[in-house]
């Protein structure tokens, strides 16, 4: 009985050791919701936004997190990162992080000087979203609305919710590298901040564009709509229309279905573009009969997507030269001939359109 006991207490004794080891190691780590990475003279300015630790744990899941962000230069992300380490006496744990936030100068630099340090960095989720700032990307994470900080968690609440398609379009960092490291080009959020006084708002809805691995430019919202209807993931997707003078229809795409093919003819691409959708109205600005300007409405629809999809592909592909579109990997993945290079691809493609619209006046 007393070596049952004996054995017991040591069990005991052995469970609160391990927790109070595990609250210490907790109390020498910053828990990092947020990174962004901004490109200096010297190197790199590396800032994380953590959570306030005494107050995660004390306080209850309702509670608002607190936040804060510190941030550290380095010639390397590598050396900032230590350089956090030696500022705070903390190491930051970077696998609760939600976002990485790349500044607009570090993008358009290349992010190969950097992102190797993150995917060497095991402790990194490959589910982090990835986004590309208007400016500086800590100024995303110190951006601040009723004297407190946009959280992280926010930011990410943010960039998922603008859209209800957000989060199938798989801006994260896995997919972000596995797209540097194929023949396609990567394609991920881009956010900025608006200030207002002393209050700041994130915006978030638009998509930017690599060439390789530098930041060319962003798709503004119209070319990110027609980026989503050549993707097929426009499910959900709200727009306007205006069939006649005076007359704003609202139409949402309830289904769609994309069905794309290239063809070769000795050099020269042409992508054929087929798209189904679903669509219906969701609200007419003034009264008409509805049932009896179908064909109108229908025809303005059509019109209005092939406007979008037109508008995407002379942004991404003839303006920055980028194939974030997919259309060159088709042709890889089809012909097995890989084209000396995305713009010699680019200055041979051309393109066709075929819409068609199954148009309902309600759901």
């Amino acid at each position: 009985m007393k070596k049952a006991t004996l054995i017991i207490l040591l069990i005991i004794m052995l469970i609160s050791l391990t927790a109070c080891t595990e609250a210490l190691q907790m109390n020498q780590r910053l828990l990092v919701q947020g990174i962004g990475v901004d490109k200096v003279e010297d190197g790199f300015k590396l800032s994380i936004q953590v959570l306030n630790l005494d107050q995660s744990t004390k306080e209850n899941k309702t509670t608002p997190k607190e936040v804060q962000v510190v941030s550290a230069f380095g010639e390397t992300i590598g050396d900032a990162f230590d350089n956090i380490k030696n500022q705070t006496g903390k190491k930051p744990l970077l696998s609760q992080s939600l976002i990485l936030i790349i500044g607009n100068e570090a993008a358009k630099d290349g992010v190969r000087s950097f992102i190797d340090f993150f995917v060497r960095h095991n402790e990194i989720n490959p589910s982090v979203e990835i986004a590309v700032s208007e400016e500086k990307a800590e100024d995303i994470l110190r951006a601040k609305f009723d004297d407190k900080l946009i959280s992280a968690e926010e930011v990410l609440s943010i960039l998922k919710s603008n859209h209800d398609y957000a989060s199938k379009l798989n801006f994260n960092f896995g997919n972000f590298i596995n797209l540097l490291d194929s023949y396609s080009e990567a394609s991920t959020h881009y956010v900025k901040r608006q200030k207002d006084g002393e209050d700041s708002k994130i915006i978030s809805g638009q998509i930017a564009a690599f060439k390789e691995d530098k930041f060319v430019g962003h798709l503004d919202s119209n070319e990110s709509k027609g980026y989503l209807l050549l993707k097929g993931k426009a499910k959900s997707m709200s727009d306007i229309v205006t069939p006649e003078d005076g007359l704003k229809v609202t139409y949402v795409i309830s289904d769609i279905y994309n069905k794309s093919d290239i063809e070769k003819n000795q050099d020269a691409y042409k992508a054929l573009i087929k798209i189904k959708a679903k669509i219906y109205i969701d609200e007419a600005e003034q009264e008409i009969a509805l049932d009896s300007n179908l064909g109108t409405i229908s025809d303005a629809i059509k019109n209005r997507l092939k406007s979008l999809i037109d508008k995407t592909i002379n942004k991404a592909m003839f303006e920055y030269k980028s194939d974030i579109l997919n259309f060159m990997k088709k042709s890889i993945d089809k012909f097995g001939e890989i084209p000396n290079s995305a713009e010699d691809f680019i200055s041979k493609f051309a393109y066709d359109v075929d819409i068609d619209v199954d148009l309902k006046l309600t759901k």
